[in-house]
């Protein structure tokens, strides 16, 4: 299947249509593969990638909001006070028309066809004299949809490369590591239940092990004194006497606690003997992101937006890299779209 069209009525620069009000702003049909949007700065292109990726969230759960800046505003200084994004999607397989089953529609030429709506509404609050923005997101014709949830949402979710990107940031170790981000989205580090140890985690345990010996020994011959033992020394001193049934205080060194999330956050990628200049690192936080498209199933849109391609990267950079993504939707190496 394949997102082939996308209708916005009221969301940022895209009104309504001026012949008819009930009709989009814009509507935007797509190429079943490859699409690139080119256009003046301005000119509307974020919106058409924010649209898509608000109304079908992403696999790296990215959390987007809606915002007062969000709504249109007309001519006359009129906000809008609904926003509606519809994403439609043909090509469906039949495992996938029996997936999303209760939502489908069919087109004029018989076919199965997927509506998808994101609305976003100003709703009063008349007791605490606010405005608060509802979001919606349903599926199937507009008169009878219905809210779309598990498989379904998850398998209309893009893979997205946001503009802007700090690559050597991204790839570094932290709490907000955008690499930890990626890989835990990665079906290689899905836990089939939480009672399950990933091999990182086994490692990592053995690893905190190793480290916990090496304080626990005397670091000069003849004497017995470890690192762990002054520390606890100075402990004992701070802290008031242990009561009955209370544990002594102690010190434990360790790397990392062992939990698969905390262990990702403490990664880093590198160009592994290469000078790594901006456009190098560009090229090698594009190819992590993409770890995520081509990892999902062989089901769904599988939809790639890659903004601001250019970012960081010399013209014959960026013509290698969109001849590469070209080549591999031409031989059906990766399906969907990308954008």
């Amino acid at each position: 299947m394949f997102l082939r069209q996308l209708n916005i009525w009221n969301f940022r620069k895209y009104g309504v249509s001026v012949q008819d009000s009930k009709l989009p702003g814009l509507v935007v049909p797509f190429n079943e593969s490859f699409n690139l949007l080119i256009g003046e700065n301005d000119s509307g292109k974020t919106a058409i990638v924010d649209a898509i990726k608000m109304t079908l969230g992403t696999s790296s759960e990215d959390s987007f909001r809606i915002s007062e800046s969000d709504f249109h505003v007309d001519k006359d200084g009129n906000t809008a006070q609904e926003i509606k994004i519809e994403c439609i999607f043909s090509g469906l397989s039949e495992k996938e028309a029996g997936i999303f089953l209760e939502w489908l529609t069919f087109d004029k030429d018989g076919k199965y066809e997927l509506q998808v709506r994101m609305t976003a509404k100003k709703v009063k609050n008349d007791l605490l004299f606010s405005e608060r923005i509802e979001r919606t997101v349903k599926a199937g014709p507009e008169n009878a949809s219905s809210k779309l949830e598990g498989l379904a949402r998850e398998l209309l979710k893009s893979t997205y490369l946001k503009p802007l990107r700090d690559a050597e940031n991204e790839l570094k170790p932290g709490v907000r590591s955008r690499l930890a981000q990626i890989l835990k989205n990665h079906r290689a580090f899905r836990k089939n239940n939480s009672l399950e140890r990933h091999p990182l985690e086994i490692a990592f345990q053995e690893a905190n092990d190793k480290v916990e010996e090496f304080f626990d020994l005397p670091y000069s011959d003849g004497e017995d004194k470890t690192i762990k033992s002054e520390l606890t020394a100075y402990l004992d001193s701070f802290f008031h006497e242990p009561m009955n049934g209370e544990e002594k205080h102690e010190s434990k060194f360790k790397i990392t606690p062992v939990k698969l999330n905390e262990i990702l956050k403490k990664l880093s990628l590198l160009l592994e003997d290469v000078p790594s200049g901006l456009g190098s690192l560009n090229l090698l936080f594009i190819a992590a992101e993409l770890l995520l498209h081509d990892d999902a199933l062989s089901i769904g849109p599988n939809i790639t937006l890659i903004e601001e391609i250019e970012a960081h990267l010399h013209p014959q950079a960026q013509l290698r890299l969109i001849k590469y993504l070209q080549k591999n939707r031409s031989e059906g190496a990766t399906g969907g779209n990308l954008f």
